[in-house]
């Protein structure tokens, strides 16, 4: 067996190189990380994720409604997406894709003479954006966080 040495460039080259693959190995494992924290895939799931954040919701009141969120966002849009990047979201990051709004009726809000919806849109199986809002003329609307 032969014991190859290499100059001190060589070795550096080499070092630089390893360090470089494994800072980009480590970018991609925190990158699916991330995703994977709001990825649902079913409506158990979306049920159990709203239930994570304090909200029980009716399944049977599920709506679905499949929708392309547009490339340039007005005003209320930009609007709506600071309420989203409160919480951690941003719309922006879609904008041009189709996505899914799933909403439901929520049974714990305070009022139970008030319908409370909780609408959460999906890209990829991946809750994107989300709101807990009133259907009263009168009505608010919160994050869901």
């Amino acid at each position: 067996m032969k014991i190859v040495k290499y100059s001190k460039t060589v070795r550096r080259i080499l070092l630089a190189t390893a360090a470089l693959v494994l800072a980009v190995l480590l970018a991609m494992a925190i990158g699916r990380s991330r995703e994977k924290g709001d990825t649902i895939t079913d409506r158990q799931e979306r049920l159990d994720y709203l239930c994570a954040l304090g909200w029980q919701a009716d399944a049977a009141s599920e709506q679905r409604q499949e929708i392309l969120l547009p490339r340039e966002f007005d005003e209320v849009l930009r609007n709506y997406n600071e309420l989203q990047k409160q919480q951690g979201f941003d719309l922006e990051r879609y904008a041009g894709q189709s996505a899914t709004l799933y909403s439901y009726r929520i049974t714990n809000w305070p009022d139970k003479n008030a319908t409370v919806i909780a609408d959460l849109y999906c890209c990829k199986g991946r809750v994107v954006a989300g709101d807990i809002h009133s259907t009263a003329l009168d009505g608010f609307m919160l994050g869901l966080k």
